[in-house]
């Protein structure tokens, strides 16, 4: 269903411009498309409007079509409720002919983390190089996890395997914990989990420096 409300809002932009994800922008064909993967911080939880949101502000500065597949609660391995995990929003990149695809997250992958590590690794692993095949001419843009709570070994070995699965495929990776974490305990709303807009901006500050130069 969702890739059909996705597909549809293609056509509309095609008339009227816009994007998925609550920011007007250029019509497709002015600027690249960008298809956005990830959690509930890609699709912008916390954020006090859908602009307000790290891939918005990131979308908006670099004069990208933005379209937000991002589901909130999943992983690369992680599923949700109904929700796919990243395998499962392949498709709906897929048919948008992004030429670029950030992918983010990886924080709700954490049980998967403790319970068995060489699973997720492998699973990060075959996921870019599925998304290469997906879409074999985009500019791949991965971003490691970032963690609302204290970093330990593993955590930073999983940055790191999100690293190497990036550069395997000919990706930019960009890590939100080194050399300093992004996420400041301070940005952190109520629930202890999400980021407001100060954390949304940060993220998007640190994407923003950190992108290879086209």
């Amino acid at each position: 269903m969702k890739l059909r409300k996705v597909l549809g809002a293609l056509v509309v932009l095609a008339v009227v411009g816009g994007s998925v994800g609550g920011h007007a922008t250029a019509a497709p064909g002015s600027f690249p498309v960008v298809a956005f993967i990830g959690d509930s911080y890609t699709w912008g939880s916390g954020a006090s409007a859908k602009d307000k949101r790290w891939t918005s502000l990131v979308a908006n500065k670099m004069g990208w079509l933005e379209f937000n597949v991002g589901e909130g609660g999943t992983g690369y391995l992680t599923t949700f409720e109904n929700r796919p995990n990243y395998f499962g929003q392949l498709d709906e990149v897929t048919a948008l002919r992004p030429d670029i695809v950030v992918v983010a997250g990886g924080q709700n992958d954490q049980p998967i983390l403790d319970r068995n590590r060489s699973e997720l690794f492998a699973g990060v692993s075959n996921f870019f190089v599925q998304l290469r095949s997906r879409v074999p001419r985009a500019r791949i843009i991965g971003l490691g996890p970032s963690f609302p709570d204290a970093l330990t070994p593993e955590r930073y070995n999983f940055d790191q395997v999100v690293r190497e699965a990036v550069r395997s495929v000919g990706g930019e990776f960009i890590s939100l914990i080194r050399p300093t974490p992004v996420i400041d305990p301070a940005m952190l709303e109520p629930d202890r989990v999400h980021v407001g807009d100060a954390g949304h901006a940060a993220i998007a500050s640190r994407v923003l420096a950190d992108m290879h130069p086209v």
